[in-house]
């Protein structure tokens, strides 16, 4: 449920849940209760709106209603998904392993295309003819942690799971075994049912068996995300929910369930619930977080980097930054070293790519910036700030579509193709950044110049820093001291900061003297 702003005919309407399909039901006994989910009032004075954001409520967000601890956060991860989609094989992740640990890479994670059948969860002897603990193996062996990729609900129809249970199946209005739009292959089985007690030992077992320190759930649970109006909720009869509608929060309630069950056998494992299985495209909230330790919110790629960018802003000050999981740059896209690698930098380092196309010397600029960013991080954890004031505005390009709008489609945007590249080409012209700094203003600040901007210098106040202050400025691109500043000359006349490139990125790093 949220909160939306939009346009109805010639003005701007305001309310909750325009176009919601999820229908949250419960039927209850004479005399049975249940608790509705938590809420809260946030009061403030005499502060910045945005201020606020960064501060008492990022800090409210964190400090009770946030489950990850970032501390357990690997710095650098490398996620397999982009660009090979599930075809992957031994020679393919050995050579990966192997550059990605070159690189100074914390975690690899092995996304879809590594088991056999959904719901058994077992080794594909064809493409891993030694096993997949093989590759588990080389990854620790490298100091690496190592990072899955799952299902919660789907199963293939010719696994056992399928063919013993079909009374654990999602079921349409007809009676019809439903699935996930794109997965053929599969049915997903309902939450509301026993099926939660099955796929939660069988996660725990994937966990133990292969040293799983990260582990992604994925696929749609709730509805039919992709086709809205196809398919929500569950009618199959005998499940733990007694009706349709109430099928609905009763699966969001077994999801939870299952994520505290698993973080409960396994605290040292990240549990990651994606959009598709939290089945809201490009979106997150506080429940997730709190069930949760991460949420996958977000497939894009390089070359929308711009967009990644706000999407991140616009989560990322709402829960906390490093709770965002995405698919968001390439780090063998041609602007992923200048420009997207800081882009992602916004939330924290998490990559797509192949890295056998890295020259060595990309391997090796790469491996210099993983580097710095495990020495930052050492010093105050960086990750956990994302603070704009009024200073840096949101990024300037298309925020991603939530396709419960019926005119949106897999893999399109609302409106004519014609509009959505008008739109591409005016996008991007404007600076923006984000000051991952401490409460007395240690820290870096990303500034960040999109393809379309023409400014190559701009001036910024920085009003993070403590005005009784003095601090030294590194300009951490080229290695060099920019000045030391009095925190009062920060906060009013700003400093100037130049990127060349187009697009391009400038971090610097801001450290308090004495």
């Amino acid at each position: 449920k949220r909160f939306e702003i939009y346009w109805k005919g010639d003005a701007v309407s305001v309310m909750f849940n325009n176009n919601e399909e999820t229908i949250f039901e419960r039927i209850l006994d004479p005399g049975e209760t249940f608790k509705s989910p938590e809420s809260f009032i946030l009061v403030y004075s005499d502060m910045k709106w945005q201020d606020v954001v960064d501060g008492p409520y990022r800090c409210f967000v964190e400090g009770h209603l946030t489950q990850m601890d970032p501390t357990a956060l690997p710095s650098v991860i490398v996620n397999n998904w982009h660009p090979f989609l599930g075809k992957i094989n031994r020679e393919i992740l050995l050579e990966q392993i192997d550059l990605a640990a070159e690189m100074g890479v914390d975690m690899y994670q092995c996304d879809f295309g590594w088991s056999t059948f959904f719901g058994e969860w077992s080794d594909d002897l064809e493409r891993f003819p030694n096993g997949f603990g093989e590759i588990v193996e080389r990854i620790l062996s490298h100091g690496m942690k190592v990072g899955l990729w799952i299902s919660l609900p789907a199963v293939d129809r010719e696994s056992p799971v399928a063919k013993q249970h079909p009374e654990w199946l999602i079921r349409d209005k007809d009676g019809n075994p439903w699935h996930m739009k794109g997965w053929d292959r599969t049915y997903s089985m309902c939450l509301a049912s026993d099926f939660k007690y099955y796929i939660t030992d069988k996660i725990d077992e994937v966990i133990k068996k292969y040293h799983v320190s990260l582990m992604k759930t994925d696929l749609s649970s709730v509805r039919n995300l992709y086709i809205p109006g196809e398919h929500a909720g569950c009618y199959a009869e005998g499940h733990h929910h007694r009706t349709h509608n109430a099928s609905h929060l009763m699966i969001y309630e077994a999801m939870f369930e299952i994520f505290q069950e698993l973080k409960r056998r396994n605290p040292n494992c990240i549990m990651d619930l994606s959009f598709e299985l939290y089945n809201v495209v490009d979106g997150t909230d506080l429940a997730l977080t709190k069930f949760a330790d991460t949420n996958w919110f977000t497939n894009q790629d390089s070359g929308m980097d711009t967009g990644v960018r706000r999407a991140l802003c616009t989560r990322g000050r709402v829960v906390a930054p490093y709770t965002l999981n995405f698919g968001g740059c390439s780090l063998d896209h041609p602007t992923a070293r200048d420009y997207g690698m800081f882009s992602v930098l916004t939330s924290h380092a998490l990559f797509y790519g192949d890295l056998s196309k890295l020259s060595a010397e990309d391997r090796e600029y790469y491996r210099k910036w993983f580097a710095w960013i495990k020495r930052q991080r050492a010093e105050d954890d960086f990750y956990r700030y994302y603070k704009v004031s009024d200073v840096f505005p949101v990024p300037d390009a298309a925020d991603p579509q939530d396709r419960r709008d019926p005119r949106v489609q897999l893999g399109e945007l609302a409106g004519p193709p014609t509009e959505r590249q008008l739109h591409e080409q005016r996008e991007g012209r404007i600076w923006d950044g984000v000051a991952k700094v401490n409460d007395e203003g240690n820290g870096p600040i990303i500034f960040l110049r999109p393809g379309n901007c023409q400014v190559e210098t701009q001036r910024f106040r920085i009003p993070w820093v403590l005005s009784g202050r003095r601090y030294r400025v590194w300009d951490q691109n080229e290695e060099r001291l920019v000045g030391e500043f009095e925190g009062k000359v920060l906060q009013e006349a700003g400093i100037e900061v130049t990127i060349p490139k187009q697009p391009g990125a400038k971090v610097l790093v801001f450290s308090s003297i004495g």
